[in-house]
């Protein structure tokens, strides 16, 4: 019988030594690896190193370039050697400057740009960087560059016309710092304070604010501003803007230098980013980032600091403008106006008009959304765009945009409600889709009223001069922009109602004065207000008054007026009408009454409402003459009022006073009537377009009291139609309606058709149908669309 054993038998020598060596070859391999890395990370942190050292450098250089530091500068300027001991290793820098003539230009002594080139080495590599120092002339600024440009790694040249630059110093952080270091930790390096940024790998150099000279005031957004000459020419061109840290242990601010901007104020842009996405991105509906963060690249400096969970977030851009043709500021602590002193040198170092380039949205389309801008809420755009795009035409002496002296300039003017909405995306080729969405979106922001992605100011002077206007542009917003300020203060020896007005120094308010005191209330931007009465005799000087958001209600100068010997006058009469409307205030029906002779103008008062009306009186001083001046009395309402003076009469003879103390003269009435008000009503119909036509109407009466519809609006297609009703005043009235788009779709290679719009005896193949009414009742007018026929081709 034959039996199974199970076989047992041992590790052979020859097995044995082939485990040997295959382990002896991993743990080699292994700690070749190790080698590599280590060698690596070293060389790693020795390029940064390198790259930090080349950067300051160039930085050294650009902070010493003055117009005179760059024409002192010669080619085939002496290398300029240092050497520095870092973490990782002994480092030599190397720093270049040669010459770089304009075109054609073989001086070196009228070169406009310097290239400098930095070599950081060490003994087992070597980093170079370089970059083009420019001086900047009105001939040579580089304003075609849209978006400015960066090059590469180390700080690059002023691309926007010289209008702004980076003045932050940021150097790596040690390495045996990363990681027990936090964003916004003050720390020292080399005997210096520095800022660490929001990677957690670098750090800004930044300085106590307090040791600054000057020391910079508070600005807006947490910021703070100082003025400064840097071009040696008559006053201080240069605005230097600085965030602030707090320092966690010692409690000091710390201000970390941003930006410069060369041309003597700082241009803001606001507006507010909407987001109608429908699903959060990282715990945000607002996964976006400003185009404009890095200043080196764009020439701007924005702050958008969305809430976790906000739909909307508000934001400004500040970028640099031109003071060379001024106007003068009021105030040089407002670096959002022009300084006091004129600027004599800024077009030598900044192109006219500073600033022009885009602000728009990153990371949008990137994640598969839209941003919709005016051109997709009124019809179907023919580009997508994440951006606003902003500049100036100026139309030159000749006055006529297409000759060869037109040219295209910085916006040099603040902009207000330029918001941004997002929406999911729109994968449809169709432009159609994205409109449709935006304009469902754009109904669910109350009061939204997006501006177009071209922003053009249009320079119509007669000359190349691009002044710059501190008016805010406001064409965007549903409401005047800004905080609502009430400023108070005193009034000594005054003589009636002296004007009393506030200014910004782009508008100006008149003051409501009463006896002893007055008070200015008025919406701005701005962080400083002139204050300034007049007093016949008298003009005490105007005084400044900043302005703080969070505390809106201030306190004015007292103005003390000079004693006058001249004999004192007052006219006196009576205002008919009912309590609202005679009343002499912001909320009241009169918005101005007063009395203006020779080159002065003074105000007038209202007593307490009496059985039918007011009191008025005019007081002032004028000194003797034969015969005594003329004084015209003048008077404004609000629209819902109407206002005539008795029998026409606005001329009040001084001649005619009696009684000395004062000298009394009797003035004409006027009667304050509220105005008729009727219902203008009808549709706006389509008829006879395309299936896939979608056209926006819009009714506005020059004087409407209210205006609700056209509902639906921006949804006529085919046979429909939309109805509206608005209130204005009796008279004649004039009312226009518009269309968006005029034409029709452009098909293969045929333009698009007019639209006629027509009412009775009146039509327009423009757009827009004016209509002047003869309203003295309910009137009723109908519009209707369609093709012109013949069909008159757009463009």
């Amino acid at each position: 019988m034959k039996s199974n054993r199970l076989g047992h038998s041992g590790i052979g020598l020859i097995e044995v030594l082939i485990t040997t060596v295959v382990i002896a070859l991993g743990l080699l391999a292994v700690a070749r690896f190790q080698v590599g890395v280590i060698g690596e990370s070293r060389d790693n942190k020795a390029m940064v190193e390198a790259r930090g050292y080349c950067e300051s450098g160039i930085e050294d250089l650009r902070r010493l370039m003055s117009r005179t530091d760059f024409i002192a500068f010669q080619e085939d300027l002496n290398p300029v050697q240092e050497q520095f001991t870092g973490k990782s290793a002994v480092f030599t820098r190397t720093l270049e400057v040669e010459n770089l003539p304009d075109p054609g230009v073989t001086t070196d002594d009228i070169a406009r740009e310097k290239r400098v080139t930095a070599t950081c080495s060490w003994a087992d590599g070597q980093v170079v960087l370089q970059t083009v120092l420019s001086l900047h002339g009105a001939n040579s600024s580089a304003l075609a560059v849209g978006l400015g440009g960066g090059g590469g790694p180390a700080i690059s040249p002023s691309l926007n016309a010289g209008a702004s630059d980076d003045i932050s110093e940021v150097v790596p952080l040690d390495p045996s710092d990363i990681g027990n270091v936090s964003p916004g930790d003050v720390v020292q390096i080399e005997g210096d304070y520095f800022v660490v940024q929001a990677s957690g790998l670098n750090a800004a150099k930044s300085e106590l604010c307090s040791d600054l000279n000057p020391v910079p005031s508070s600005f807006e957004s947490g910021l703070r501003a100082r003025r400064v000459d840097k071009d040696g020419y008559a006053g201080s061109e240069s605005i230097e803007l600085f965030e602030v840290v707090v320092g966690e242990g010692d409690g000091k601010d710390y201000c970390v230098p941003r930006v410069r901007f060369n041309g003597g104020v700082v241009v803001p842009i606001r507006g507010i980013v909407h987001s109608r996405i429908s699903t959060k991105i990282n715990d945000t509906y607002l996964p976006v980032d400003l185009f404009t963060l890095n200043v080196s690249e764009s020439g701007a400096y924005c702050v958008f600091s969305p809430e976790p969970g906000a739909t909307s977030s508000p934001y400004t851009c500040y970028v640099g403008g031109n003071c060379a043709y001024g106007p003068q500021g009021i105030d040089d602590s407002d670096v959002t106006q022009c300084p006091t002193t004129a600027l004599t040198g800024v077009l030598e170092n900044v192109g006219q008009g500073g600033w022009r380039g885009r602000v728009g949205l990153l990371n949008v389309a990137n994640a598969g959304y839209n941003v919709c801008f005016s051109e997709e809420v009124v019809g179907p755009a023919a580009t997508r765009d994440t951006a606003r795009s902003y500049f100036s035409y100026n139309f030159g002496p000749n006055g006529t945009l297409g000759d060869s002296d037109d040219r295209s300039q910085g916006i040099n003017k603040p902009y207000s409600c330029h918001d941004f909405l997002i929406v999911d995306g729109i994968n449809s080729p169709q432009p159609a889709a994205l409109s449709k969405e935006c304009q469902q979106q754009a109904e669910t922001v109350g009061g939204l009223k997006l501006a177009s992605k071209s922003i053009s100011r249009n320079i119509n002077t007669g000359s190349y001069s691009n002044v710059y206007d501190p008016a805010v542009n406001v064409d965007s917003c549903s409401e005047i922009p800004g905080t609502q300020y009430t400023i108070t203060g005193g009034l000594i020896d005054q003589v009636g109602n002296p004007p009393v007005v506030a200014s910004d120094g782009a508008s100006t308010w008149q003051c409501n004065v009463v006896s002893n005191a007055y008070a200015c209330t008025f919406t701005t931007e701005s962080g400083a207000v002139q204050i300034s009465a007049q007093g016949g005799s008298s003009v005490p000087d105007p005084c400044i008054v900043t302005l703080d958001p969070l505390n809106p209600d201030g306190t004015g100068c007292t103005f003390t007026f000079e004693p006058s010997t001249d004999p004192t006058y007052r006219i006196s009469g009576f205002i008919y009408g009912d309590a609202p409307g005679t009343e002499l205030s912001p909320s009241g029906g009169l918005l101005a009454l007063g009395a203006l002779y020779n080159d002065a103008d003074v105000g007038c008062s209202v007593g307490n409402y009496l059985v039918g009306g007011r009191e008025y009186e005019c007081v002032f001083v004028v000194p003797e003459t034969s015969p005594l001046p003329q004084v015209s009395l003048y008077a404004h309402t609000v629209a819902e009022y109407a206002l005539a003076f008795e029998g026409g009469q606005k001329n009040v003879d001084l001649n005619t006073y009696i009684g000395e103390t004062p000298r009394e003269v009797a003035g004409p009435d006027l009667t304050v009537t509220p105005v008729a008000t009727y219902q203008l009503s009808g549709t706006i119909s389509v008829q006879g377009i395309g299936g896939g036509e979608t056209l926006t109407p819009a009714v506005n009466p020059e004087n409407s009291l209210g205006c609700t519809g056209p509902t639906p609006g921006g949804e006529l297609k085919q046979t429909d139609s939309a109805t509206y009703t608005c209130t204005i005043p009796a008279g004649v009235q004039s009312v226009t309606y518009s269309i968006s788009p005029a034409c029709s779709k452009a098909k293969k290679n045929s333009p698009g058709t007019k639209y006629l719009m027509t009412s009775g005896t009146n039509s327009s193949d423009a757009g827009s149908l004016p209509i002047d009414l003869n309203v003295n009742a309910n009137q009723t007018v109908n519009v209707t669309i369609g093709l012109t026929n013949p069909a008159i081709p757009c463009g």
